[in-house]
């Protein structure tokens, strides 16, 4: 079962970084709500978002909703505790200590253009964030950090995107046409000027195309080598040959043949 559900995961983060630029670290956004769960359970909180979208993450928490923490007193010490431990992120509105939920969005927006990953309890907050085109929401179920499915916002945007880069915009289009005509117009009034490039162009390519062919005869394979010329025994001159060989012969006429006693 955890297998299954963490394939799912790869695959909806997938979609995220492939369609939203998604990248790690994941930034994911906490509010009150969740960092207090987390803490009653005394675990590994970036261990366990890791395991959850399947890749390095930056957990962070909003000014107003560690304001919210510190307000509830000594009984949710530990999730204070834990809150100090994640990375702050300023929302400049903290002194008007804005609900958790209008603070979050308010910073997600209506892009998520810093795709945040949102993890609250809230079903309020939860319904709003899936308006948001391309934000990940993570919630608590029971014990079980459950990343949920990608919006119907989420899936229509990710199709608009995708139909963006097989079609080029009208718009583009028409500019290009525009381009091509005045370029047409341009040549037409520079006519007296045209022959006369077209024929520096060609003695241009011409030169170029002699060195490239220069540089290929150059490059040609070699053929066949011979032997090493230090393996192979030098030849000697027919004079010097001729020399040595009248002296082994004298040599061995000088040398008197050795008979042996009779017995």
């Amino acid at each position: 079962m955890r297998q299954k559900r963490n394939k799912a995961n790869r695959k909806v983060m997938a979609l995220y970084a492939s369609s939203f630029g998604f990248r790690e670290p994941y930034q994911v956004l906490v509010d009150s709500d969740f960092c207090i769960a987390l803490a009653a359970q005394k675990d590994d909180a970036v261990a366990r978002f890791e395991a959850v979208v399947q890749g390095n993450v930056k957990p962070m928490m909003t000014q107003c909703c560690i304001q919210h923490l510190y307000d509830l007193g000594p009984k949710d010490q530990p999730a204070v505790e834990l809150a100090r431990t994640f990375e702050r992120r300023k929302c400049n509105h903290w002194e008007k200590k804005a609900k958790s939920t209008e603070c979050i969005s308010g910073i997600v927006g209506d892009d998520n253009r810093y795709r945040y990953i949102v993890a609250t309890n809230s079903a309020k907050l939860r319904a709003k964030m899936r308006l948001v085109p391309g934000t990940p929401l993570i919630f608590m179920n029971r014990s079980v950090m459950v990343l949920e499915s990608p919006s119907d916002q989420t899936m229509r945007a990710r199709a608009a995107r995708e139909q963006e880069k097989l079609y080029a915009p009208l718009a583009e289009l028409h500019s290009n046409a525009h381009e091509e005509e005045a370029k047409e117009v341009g040549e037409k009034e520079s006519g007296t000027n045209v022959d006369g490039q077209v024929k520096a162009t060609r003695s241009t390519a011409a030169i170029g195309r002699n060195t490239v062919e220069q540089k290929m005869e150059k490059r040609k394979k070699k053929g066949p080598k011979g032997p090493n010329p230090l393996s192979v025994k030098k030849k000697k001159p027919a004079a010097a040959a001729a020399a040595q060989k009248a002296r082994s012969s004298s040599q061995k006429r000088a040398t008197p043949a050795v008979r042996q006693a009779p017995a």
